[in-house]
């Protein structure tokens, strides 16, 4: 690491640049975590919309939702 340490004073232009890639390197992993929990997000909401209609549609055909199933009355 010393070493590095000496490269970099007597070369601050690629210090600079290094830096520079750094920055953009940790900006690149925030905005792909950014990316993937705004889909998860968006992935949970529509499963959880299709959910309500089903459970909807179950409640209007005279059944009941029980943990994740729909149980009917028999006619």
């Amino acid at each position: 690491m010393e070493a590095l340490h000496n490269y970099w004073r007597k070369h601050p232009v690629v210090h600079s640049a290094t830096m520079v890639v750094g920055i953009l390197a940790g900006l690149l992993v925030l905005y792909s975590m950014w990316t993937y929990t705004r889909d998860l997000v968006a992935e949970r909401a529509t499963v959880r919309s299709e959910e309500r209609a089903a459970i909807q549609a179950c409640v209007n055909d005279g059944g009941q939702w029980v943990k994740g199933e729909c149980f009917t009355p028999n006619k």
